[in-house]
Protein backbone atom coordinates (compact mmCIF):
# COMPACT_ATOMS: atom_id res chain seq x y z
CA UNK A 1 0.00 0.00 0.00
CA UNK A 2 1.35 3.39 -0.98
CA UNK A 3 0.86 6.32 1.39
CA UNK A 4 0.28 9.75 -0.08
CA UNK A 5 2.30 12.14 1.98
CA UNK A 6 -0.25 14.88 2.62
CA UNK A 7 -3.38 15.22 0.46
CA UNK A 8 -5.36 18.46 0.29
CA UNK A 9 -8.68 18.40 2.13
CA UNK A 10 -10.78 18.49 -1.05
CA UNK A 11 -9.37 15.03 -1.92
CA UNK A 12 -9.09 13.75 1.64
CA UNK A 13 -11.83 11.11 1.38
CA UNK A 14 -9.73 9.32 -1.24
CA UNK A 15 -7.02 8.68 1.38
CA UNK A 16 -8.62 7.03 4.43
CA UNK A 17 -5.36 5.54 5.73
CA UNK A 18 -3.63 8.92 5.76
CA UNK A 19 -6.63 10.55 7.42
CA UNK A 20 -6.69 7.90 10.13
CA UNK A 21 -3.03 8.65 10.86
CA UNK A 22 -3.37 12.44 10.70
CA UNK A 23 -6.42 12.45 12.96
CA UNK A 24 -4.16 11.18 15.78
CA UNK A 25 -1.32 13.71 15.46
CA UNK A 26 -0.49 16.09 18.30
CA UNK A 27 -2.21 19.43 18.04
CA UNK A 28 -0.36 22.56 17.03
CA UNK A 29 -1.70 26.07 17.54
CA UNK A 30 -1.06 27.27 13.98
CA UNK A 31 -3.29 27.17 10.90
CA UNK A 32 -2.49 28.74 7.54
CA UNK A 33 -0.01 31.09 9.18
CA UNK A 34 -2.34 32.17 12.00
CA UNK A 35 -1.59 31.48 15.64
CA UNK A 36 -4.46 30.02 17.64
CA UNK A 37 -6.20 32.08 20.25
CA UNK A 38 -5.97 30.66 23.76
CA UNK A 39 -9.40 29.09 24.23
CA UNK A 40 -9.59 30.45 27.76
CA UNK A 41 -9.40 33.98 26.31
CA UNK A 42 -12.46 33.38 24.13
CA UNK A 43 -15.86 34.39 25.43
CA UNK A 44 -17.50 31.85 27.70
CA UNK A 45 -20.30 31.35 25.17
CA UNK A 46 -17.76 30.61 22.41
CA UNK A 47 -15.99 27.96 24.49
CA UNK A 48 -19.37 26.51 25.45
CA UNK A 49 -20.31 26.35 21.75
CA UNK A 50 -17.06 24.52 20.90
CA UNK A 51 -17.57 22.04 23.75
CA UNK A 52 -21.09 21.23 22.59
CA UNK A 53 -20.16 21.13 18.89
CA UNK A 54 -17.39 18.60 19.50
CA UNK A 55 -20.00 16.06 20.66
CA UNK A 56 -21.71 15.90 17.26
CA UNK A 57 -19.59 17.63 14.62
CA UNK A 58 -20.55 18.59 11.12
CA UNK A 59 -18.58 20.49 8.46
CA UNK A 60 -20.24 23.82 9.24
CA UNK A 61 -19.33 23.56 12.92
CA UNK A 62 -15.73 22.63 12.08
CA UNK A 63 -15.49 25.72 9.89
CA UNK A 64 -16.98 27.90 12.66
CA UNK A 65 -14.54 26.49 15.23
CA UNK A 66 -11.54 27.14 12.97
CA UNK A 67 -12.84 30.68 12.35
CA UNK A 68 -13.26 31.30 16.11
CA UNK A 69 -9.87 29.94 17.12
CA UNK A 70 -7.66 30.87 14.15
CA UNK A 71 -9.69 33.62 12.45
CA UNK A 72 -9.21 31.69 9.21
CA UNK A 73 -11.45 30.10 6.63
CA UNK A 74 -10.70 26.52 5.60
CA UNK A 75 -9.58 26.49 1.97
CA UNK A 76 -10.43 22.92 1.00
CA UNK A 77 -8.54 23.08 -2.30
CA UNK A 78 -5.33 24.32 -0.65
CA UNK A 79 -5.27 23.16 2.96
CA UNK A 80 -3.27 20.01 3.53
CA UNK A 81 -4.81 17.31 5.71
CA UNK A 82 -1.90 17.21 8.14
CA UNK A 83 -2.03 21.00 8.65
CA UNK A 84 -5.78 20.84 9.29
CA UNK A 85 -5.56 17.96 11.78
CA UNK A 86 -2.76 19.61 13.74
CA UNK A 87 -4.84 22.76 14.03
CA UNK A 88 -8.07 20.96 14.87
CA UNK A 89 -6.44 18.60 17.34
CA UNK A 90 -5.03 21.63 19.16
CA UNK A 91 -8.63 22.73 19.74
CA UNK A 92 -9.66 19.25 20.92
CA UNK A 93 -6.68 19.03 23.29
CA UNK A 94 -7.45 22.51 24.66
CA UNK A 95 -11.07 21.55 25.32
CA UNK A 96 -9.92 18.38 27.10
CA UNK A 97 -7.71 20.55 29.33
CA UNK A 98 -10.70 22.79 30.08
CA UNK A 99 -12.81 19.76 31.03
CA UNK A 100 -10.04 18.67 33.41
CA UNK A 101 -10.00 22.12 35.03
CA UNK A 102 -13.76 22.13 35.33
CA UNK A 103 -13.55 19.07 37.56
CA UNK A 104 -12.51 21.56 40.26
CA UNK A 105 -16.00 23.05 40.06
CA UNK A 106 -17.76 19.80 40.80
CA UNK A 107 -19.02 19.22 44.26
CA UNK A 108 -20.98 16.65 46.16
CA UNK A 109 -24.52 17.70 46.97
CA UNK A 110 -25.69 16.95 50.48
CA UNK A 111 -28.21 14.19 50.98
CA UNK A 112 -30.76 16.84 51.93
CA UNK A 113 -30.26 18.71 48.62
CA UNK A 114 -30.40 15.50 46.61
CA UNK A 115 -33.69 14.57 48.22
CA UNK A 116 -34.99 18.05 47.41
CA UNK A 117 -34.18 17.47 43.72
CA UNK A 118 -31.04 19.54 43.15
CA UNK A 119 -30.01 17.13 40.36
CA UNK A 120 -32.91 18.42 38.26
CA UNK A 121 -30.87 21.58 37.69
CA UNK A 122 -28.39 19.60 35.55
CA UNK A 123 -30.59 20.10 32.48
CA UNK A 124 -29.71 23.81 32.58
CA UNK A 125 -26.02 23.01 32.03
CA UNK A 126 -23.85 26.14 31.96
CA UNK A 127 -26.79 28.44 32.75
CA UNK A 128 -26.40 27.36 36.39
CA UNK A 129 -22.91 28.90 36.58
CA UNK A 130 -23.86 31.97 34.53
CA UNK A 131 -26.89 32.61 36.72
CA UNK A 132 -24.96 32.23 39.99
CA UNK A 133 -22.24 34.62 38.85
CA UNK A 134 -24.75 37.11 37.45
CA UNK A 135 -26.61 37.22 40.76
CA UNK A 136 -23.41 37.66 42.75
CA UNK A 137 -22.09 40.45 40.50
CA UNK A 138 -25.42 42.15 39.84
CA UNK A 139 -25.60 41.56 36.10
CA UNK A 140 -27.33 39.17 33.69
CA UNK A 141 -26.39 35.65 32.60
CA UNK A 142 -26.29 36.95 29.02
CA UNK A 143 -23.70 39.54 30.05
CA UNK A 144 -21.61 36.95 31.92
CA UNK A 145 -21.47 34.62 28.90
CA UNK A 146 -19.68 37.38 26.96
CA UNK A 147 -16.88 37.50 29.55
CA UNK A 148 -13.64 35.65 28.87
CA UNK A 149 -13.96 31.97 29.71
CA UNK A 150 -11.01 32.26 32.12
CA UNK A 151 -12.77 35.01 34.11
CA UNK A 152 -16.01 33.04 34.37
CA UNK A 153 -14.05 29.97 35.49
CA UNK A 154 -12.14 31.91 38.17
CA UNK A 155 -15.32 33.45 39.56
CA UNK A 156 -17.07 30.05 39.55
CA UNK A 157 -14.09 28.42 41.25
CA UNK A 158 -13.93 31.19 43.86
CA UNK A 159 -17.62 30.65 44.59
CA UNK A 160 -17.01 26.88 44.93
CA UNK A 161 -14.17 27.47 47.41
CA UNK A 162 -16.30 29.93 49.40
CA UNK A 163 -19.15 27.42 49.45
CA UNK A 164 -16.82 24.68 50.72
CA UNK A 165 -15.53 26.97 53.48
CA UNK A 166 -19.11 27.77 54.53
CA UNK A 167 -19.95 24.04 54.69
CA UNK A 168 -16.85 23.40 56.83
CA UNK A 169 -17.81 26.21 59.21
CA UNK A 170 -21.35 24.87 59.52
CA UNK A 171 -20.07 21.36 60.26
CA UNK A 172 -17.67 22.69 62.92
CA UNK A 173 -20.41 24.64 64.70
CA UNK A 174 -22.81 21.68 64.86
Amino acid sequence: MELHVNPVLINAEEYPVELAIYSKVKGEGMFQGSKAKDLEDLEFQQVDYIKKALHDLNDKQIEEIIKLVYNQKIEYKQTKALQFYRAFNYVVESIKAIYEKEKLLQGKASEKLEKAGVNKLAIFDSLNILDDIAIKYNTTPHDVETWAYSNVFVYAYKMRVEDNIQKELQEQTQ
